[in-house]
């Protein structure tokens, strides 16, 4: 805790107003994901619209978010991140009204086109000024990100019992809140001559980079298994434990998993495995959760799934976006990290559509057989990451030298 303040205490003041506004924005997203699956299925609507619907949310989001990055470079942060918050209240405060299909997709859209505007707006926002401490300062958003994935949960589970419509009402008070503290502050102004000095088509470049393309496809497979923990696993607790309460309770324990295990979790691995080794651990454990819901009918199955689930996600994504790092060439770095996020546009918006007929199929036949399904997905993913080891051997300047010259 100590750490955490001493980073925060060095902060900029405007990165400061930053974090708070990713702590409140965190909390009205996280009390609002667990249960607009729940919600779309109270309406009567099946599983496979309810995959449509966060197909939609996710393609808007994790799709845009390149999108979201430039309009921040061009035209400033403070005006990109204040119009993807307008977008984002307006999606939620729609929710209220969405009894249709194209109302809720609509919906769905416009609460990802505004997360793809804020998150890398934000991400600008708390990179400057803060060039000694950033690994910290980035530390510290991830902590707060899982602080709200831990409380937002919570809070949706009281207001679920009052009612669905408090928590997207309460989602959308929580974001013009972040409008408010946000608008108060100056605009940002970047630095970006060495950007402007890259030729107009090494952007292009990664593109031919097979590397990054393979890795880019082969992590997509813990996205289409991952997502499922927001679509079918809720679906799942509704129809057979008939306790939808205790999807936020789920949420909550892998929010504050994540909160106290990801840094020694990630030290441990890291000073033991190379870096492909931890990615298919990763892989690995996402594998294990999925088998361990064949085992028993239980709470405490549930609970296990989480833990395991959360272990996967503790190592897979932050040594990620290590190793693309290390692929990337340094004038293309920020290229290489925004393109890692079409793993999980693909393989969450895959996941997200067959998961919904997937999950139709298994409630139709044997609920069992899906989960074995799911793990046999994940021992894929594992066959496909484990020969990333010998990219690491090759030159990313090699590869791409003819595009970046």
């Amino acid at each position: 805790m100590k750490t955490i303040m001493k980073t925060f205490k060095n902060m900029t003041p405007l990165s400061k107003a930053a974090i708070v506004g990713i702590l409140i924005s965190s909390l009205g997203t996280f009390m609002f994901m667990p249960y607009v699956s729940i919600y779309i299925s109270d309406l009567g609507f099946r599983a496979s619209f309810i995959g449509v619907v966060l197909l939609m949310f996710s393609i808007s989001q994790q799709g845009f978010t390149f999108f979201g990055g430039y309009l921040s470079d061009k035209l400033g942060t403070k005006y990109i991140c204040l119009t993807g918050l307008s977008i984002r209240i307006v999606g939620y405060i729609m929710f209220l009204f969405s009894l249709n299909k194209a109302l809720i997709i609509l919906s769905a859209i416009l609460v990802g086109l505004g997360g793809a505007l804020i998150t890398p707006s934000l991400k600008v926002t708390m990179s400057i000024g803060n060039e000694a401490i950033i690994s910290s300062v980035f530390a510290l958003r991830n902590t707060v990100i899982n602080f709200g994935a831990a409380i937002g949960p919570i809070l949706g589970g009281v207001l679920y019992v009052y009612s669905i419509h408090a928590i997207f009402l309460s989602a959308a008070l929580l974001h013009v809140m972040v409008f408010i503290l946000i608008s108060r502050k100056k605009q940002i102004i970047m630095e970006v001559e060495e950007n402007e000095n890259l030729p107009s088509t090494s952007m292009w470049a990664i593109f031919r980079d097979k590397r990054i393309l393979y890795l880019t496809f082969a992590v997509s497979f813990f996205y289409f298994l991952y997502v499922q923990f927001n679509l079918s696993v809720p679906i799942y607790i509704k129809d057979y434990y008939h306790r939808p309460e205790l999807t936020g309770t789920l949420f909550t324990f892998n929010g504050i998993l994540i909160i106290v295990l990801q840094y020694p979790v990630m030290v441990f691995f890291q000073k033991r495995f190379h870096e492909h080794t931890v990615l298919v651990l990763g892989m690995f454990f996402l594998a294990c959760a999925f088998i361990s819901l064949v085992l028993s009918d239980t709470v405490m199955i549930l609970f296990l799934f989480t833990f395991l689930l959360t272990l996967g996600e503790i190592l897979l994504p932050p040594t990620l976006d290590n190793m693309a790092t290390k692929l990337a060439p340094k004038k293309l770095m920020g290229s290489y990290l925004g393109f890692m996020t079409f793993s999980f546009m693909i393989g969450g918006g895959l996941g997200s559509l067959i998961g919904g007929y997937g999950y139709e199929w298994g409630s139709n036949h044997n609920i069992h057989v899906l989960w074995m399904l799911y793990c046999l997905v994940g021992l894929a993913g594992v066959g496909l990451i484990w020969p990333i080891k010998k990219f690491l051997k090759e030159s990313a300047q090699e590869i791409i030298k003819e595009d970046v010259v």
